[in-house]
């Protein structure tokens, strides 16, 4: 999906009085575009999001998007999700976040999503109440994969959150909600069951995101040669097939 660009330095030049107040609701629809809503928060008014996809960024790529930000500015503008009258909770832009506290900075530049079923919720407790909290997971994996793909292991960990805290009862039943088939979802879990060492490259450089040929990997039970595998795959002297006769002999042994 291409990135929908904005110049954010007029968006907040003519809301720059836009901040959440007692009236956070009047505040924000003077500060209207194209179905948006922009306003410039304070750092201290966002949650964190218990199913935040992205949870961890690494320290060298926190340096390398603080200076990003402090030499270019902030290309598109963090989304976060608005559950009542002062309660806001990130949704995506979870790095440059980061970022902004990296740099100290007070404010940041967001857009605001409202949805109908957060109206009137009262008292917010995500993490026990099941309805807001599959809410929650269905935006949040929507609006991080419209920015920037998930890595299989990113979906397959925020899966494997809500089947353990009892959001969803099956992988079937996440897979129904991410508009994703039963096979495609059971694939994308699967690779929770790769060795250790393939798992931390994943999440420490995005590592191989071929979900095929990770689904063959984890199907070797000899770790190192698992991980000897995905190696010469990542550095692209073998592909899926030459895995696929490892697993497939593996599994007839």
């Amino acid at each position: 999906m291409a990135k929908k660009k904005y110049d954010i330095n007029a968006l907040m030049e003519a809301g720059k009085d836009a901040h959440l107040t007692d009236n956070f609701v009047d505040i924000v629809q003077s500060n209207r575009v194209d179905g948006e809503i922009f306003v410039k928060l304070k750092l201290h008014e966002i949650e964190d999001n218990p199913l935040q996809p992205r949870k961890t960024i690494q320290a060298t790529e926190l340096q390398e998007l603080a200076k990003s930000i402090e030499l270019h500015g902030l290309i598109h503008p963090i989304t976060v999700m608005r559950v009542s009258d002062k309660k806001l909770i990130i949704l995506a832009g979870q790095r440059r976040l980061l970022a902004y506290k990296h740099l100290k900075r007070e404010e940041i530049p967001a857009i605001v999503r409202e949805d109908d079923r957060f109206t009137n919720l009262g008292k917010l407790d995500m993490l026990n109440d099941t309805t807001i909290a599959k809410i929650l997971f269905e935006i949040s994996v929507s609006e991080n994969e419209s920015r920037e793909p998930l890595t299989p292991l990113e979906l397959a960990l925020s899966i494997d959150e809500v089947l353990k805290k009892k959001v969803y009862s099956s992988v079937n039943e996440v897979a129904k909600v991410l508009g994703k088939s039963k096979a495609y979802i059971s694939k994308i879990y699967s690779t929770l069951r790769l060795a250790k060492p393939i798992l931390k490259d994943i999440e420490e450089t995005r590592g191989v995101g071929h979900i095929e040929a990770l689904y063959e990997l984890q199907k070797i039970k000899d770790e190192s040669l698992q991980v000897e595998l995905y190696y010469k795959l990542k550095l692209g002297e073998i592909n899926i097939d030459n895995i696929k006769v490892h697993s497939v002999t593996k599994k007839k042994n």
